[in-house]
């Protein structure tokens, strides 16, 4: 089955059977990015900006805030300053895909917001490394803070 430019697929015109491809094929193909582990209303954003935990480096800043759940949850805040709608949502395109694949290495139990530094490029080779290496950082700062929060609350 050929597709065309922009021509969309049913999942019942996908192949099936032995030529198809298995669910087992690579890690990548596995990993998700569903609904859950995003942040979607103002209010999360909100929280995890108001827990003033950033990190930065030169594509991307990074906040964080402990959530209490066994995943983790992300959002992306892309203003127009990096260009039109079409430049904004390749930015969100390629944070999400660096996200999906980051997720392994990601730490657990944290809400995050990226933000691309003005000027940085939308590429995956470049945000993928840098956003796996951020929320690292920004789940540590955070969770250092928040003990330190708890032992001089006693």
């Amino acid at each position: 089955m050929e597709l065309r430019a922009g021509q969309r697929t049913n999942e019942r015109d996908l192949p099936s059977g032995p030529a198809a491809p298995s669910n087992g094929a690579s890690p990548a193909a596995r990993l998700r990015f569903p609904k859950e582990m995003r942040l979607r209303k103002r209010a999360e954003f909100d929280a995890v900006f108001a827990a003033k935990h950033s990190v930065a480096d030169a594509h991307l800043i990074v906040y964080a805030m402990p959530n209490g759940r066994d995943r983790s949850r992300i959002g992306f805040v892309v203003s127009r300053r990096h260009g039109g709608a079409v430049a904004r949502n390749r930015y969100k395109r390629v944070l999400r895909e660096a996200y999906r694949l980051a997720q392994p290495a990601a730490p657990r139990g944290y809400d995050f917001v990226a933000l691309p530094k003005q000027g940085a490029e939308a590429r995956l080779a470049t945000l993928e490394p840098s956003l796996t290496a951020l929320l690292r950082r920004a789940a540590r700062k955070a969770g250092e803070d928040q003990r330190l929060q708890t032992t001089d609350g006693k």
